[in-house]
């Protein structure tokens, strides 16, 4: 984004003039938007920093349990279970008071 910048201004001050480059970045910057709207048309997932916080966090996660030969069904089971019990146990301290 930075160098987005630093072009545009390089393109205004020294090499253009501001009523050539005006143009060039409008139509830029609808191209841009008109990108992620494609992207998110597609995807269906946003193209913000915590859809991309997301999608990183999955990824790297599903690679670690690959690596450790997690199952993860398996896993989705037993948290499952867990918080089967969990509930019980809750049920159950609420009873002995």
């Amino acid at each position: 984004m930075i160098a987005q910048v630093g072009y545009f201004y390089r393109l205004t001050y020294y090499d253009l003039s501001w009523d050539a480059v005006e143009p060039l970045t409008y139509l830029y910057g609808i191209a841009i938007q008109m990108a992620v709207l494609s992207y998110f048309l597609l995807s269906g997932r946003d193209l913000s920093y915590e859809g991309l916080h997301a999608w990183v966090k999955g990824m790297y996660t599903r690679d670690a349990m690959k690596a450790q030969g997690i199952d993860k069904a398996a896993l989705e089971d037993v948290l499952v279970a867990l918080s089967k019990h969990r509930h019980r146990l809750d049920l159950v301290r609420k009873l002995r008071g």
